[in-house]
């Protein structure tokens, strides 16, 4: 049986990179950082006025198409910089020392991942028609001989059942998901469940937490409709720039809260 949710570092602090199974996600990462690492003042962002949509356009304007180059999670100093191939395609992540190679050939995607220029991983992705996982198997190790596997079922675009796998042995793990309204809603692994709400009046963009996970991880498997809102009773809110962009990702678990800051080019 695989734990309950797995870090894979792509830089000196544990980051929150892992296969979506293991939430509860990347709150208690922060808290973990936060003992060890400067905390950056961010001038991007209002606390207390997230989720407002703020997006300023003179009429008859274009919305001008926009890139995130940069996303800063709070607590560190280190910013993820994304660099894109001639088709627009994540081509690169660079943190500091750490590095995440996307290379695509076909209906494939491999992942590496290296820290200060020795490996970490390597990700075979398969995709399907929609561009969803459809297997994904990670090496690891000095001779990348140990490996996890998982496989993706859909009804259509929707995530309906993931099963784990790894050369430790073991049971095959099963966990099972519902959608509503072309948002996942719930998934049981075991004994465990987990709930999802939404903010149904905002659709889904770049800088939701799928968005930034599936984007550091290379490879996408829940495909929602709408901007996440709440996971084990942690919720999410959101700042929005100018053009309309998510500039602020805060999560907030009582008193305590955690950020991820965004930058955008935009043409």
């Amino acid at each position: 049986m695989p734990p309950r949710f797995r870090l894979q570092p792509v830089a000196a602090a544990d980051l929150p990179i892992g296969n979506f199974r293991f939430f509860p996600i990347f709150f208690r990462v922060f808290l973990k950082m936060r003992k060890y690492l400067k905390i950056v003042v961010a001038s991007v962002f209002t606390l207390g006025v997230a989720g407002i949509f703020t997006a300023c356009k003179k009429n008859n304007d274009k919305k001008p198409v926009c890139k995130m180059i940069t996303a800063t999670i709070s607590g560190t100093t280190t910013p993820y910089h994304f660099i894109y191939n001639s088709k627009g395609q994540l081509s690169r992540v660079v943190a500091g020392s750490a590095l995440i190679a996307y290379d695509y050939a076909g209906d494939s995607t491999i992942v590496t991942r290296e820290d200060s220029g020795r490996f970490q991983s390597r990700a075979v992705v398969m995709v399907n028609s929609s561009g969803l996982a459809t297997n994904v198997k990670t090496y690891t190790g000095a001779s990348a001989t140990d490996w996890d596997n998982t496989t993706y079922e859909y009804n259509g675009e929707e995530l309906k059942r993931s099963t784990y796998t790894s050369s430790t042995g073991g049971n095959p793990s099963v966990t099972t998901y519902t959608w509503s309204n072309h948002n996942l809603v719930s998934q049981i692994s075991g004994t465990d469940t987990a709930r999802f709400e939404y903010y149904t009046d905002k659709p889904i963009q770049d800088g939701d937490y799928f968005d930034f996970t599936n984007r550091i991880q290379g490879y996408e498997f829940v495909r929602n409709k709408n901007l996440l809102k709440i996971i084990y009773g942690q919720v999410f809110t959101y700042d929005f720039g100018q053009n309309g962009n998510i500039t602020t990702l805060e999560l907030t678990s009582g008193n305590t809260k955690a950020f991820i800051d965004y930058e955008y080019e935009c043409h």
